[in-house]
């Protein structure tokens, strides 16, 4: 159980939602909610005085085209974007995060801005060169705004959001959905686990992009990446990555050794599949 009183908050527009953040000190938005209860289980020092419902604001559970432009509200669960046909990269990416059950509960924005480290669902996002619309609390008596982002301007190893900021959804231009693809994923002990390495690959012309996570303990997406797969034999352009991205992580589940000859093999797979 959650060990405080916590005041539930139903919002039927951003602008309420953001309003309400500023009346209520500790309060959190909640659209999934699997890891605000969690921690707030786990520890009773977790800040949790309110929790403001976004999960049905239309801009949060939004799935569509607008002007050549895909739409995705950041409260959607990973299972709604399981077998979609709109993003395929997308959807091969979040059926291997955790399992079904969890992925009804758990959010495109959540997975993106949450603690953990892996953070796979932001990988597509990131070749696609997605951008995000947000919407923060104005400062004393100035209303609330709404910013349009670029991603990859957001992201350095988390997604960064200003105190207050509720992230509203992604968009990203049709075509890079229909680009050619590869995706690539190994854990330790069986499909519904974190992974060791996850990659994303997509070929746009003669080049290629990449995206990775479970290397280090970030997801990461580098011109410098692209740069190392842009001319060579496959087994050239996998050691130009690797020497791009350095040592790999070492923990309990994999050794720096054990990831780096695990990589090796994926994006050779990857390469070849694509090439």
């Amino acid at each position: 159980m959650i060990a405080t009183d916590v005041t539930y908050i139903r919002v039927d527009s951003p602008e309420e939602a953001v309003l309400a953040w500023k009346a209520h000190p500790g309060a959190r938005y909640l659209a999934g909610g699997t890891e605000i209860t969690t921690t707030a289980r786990r520890s009773a020092a977790y800040p949790l005085t309110a929790l403001i419902d976004v999960k049905g604001l239309v801009d949060t559970q939004i799935l569509e085209n607008q002007a050549g432009r895909l739409i995705l509200g950041a409260a959607l669960p990973l299972s709604a974007l399981d077998d979609w046909p709109g993003f395929p990269l997308l959807s091969a990416t979040v059926k291997g995060v955790a399992d079904h059950t969890v992925r009804n509960r758990l959010t495109l924005g959540g997975n993106i801005a949450g603690m953990l480290p892996y953070r796979e669902a932001v990988l597509p996002l990131l070749l696609a060169d997605a951008a995000g619309l947000s919407i923060v609390p104005g400062v004393g008596s100035v209303a609330p705004s709404r910013k349009v982002w670029r991603l990859r301007d957001r992201f350095d190893k988390r997604l960064t959001l200003e105190p207050g900021e509720l992230l509203l959804n992604f968009s990203l231009p049709e075509d890079c959905t229909s680009l050619p693809w590869a995706h690539r994923r190994k854990t330790r002990i069986g499909p519904v686990d974190y992974p060791l390495v996850t990659l994303c690959l997509v070929r746009h012309g003669q080049a290629f992009r990449l995206a990775v996570s479970g290397v280090h303990p970030y997801p990461l997406r580098a011109d410098e990446l692209d740069v190392a797969l842009s001319a060579g034999a496959v087994s050239s352009r996998v050691d130009a990555v690797l020497e791009a991205l350095g040592t790999p992580r070492s923990d309990q589940r994999a050794s720096a050794d054990y990831r780096a000859a695990l990589f090796r093999l994926m994006l050779g797979s990857a390469l070849e599949e694509l090439s």
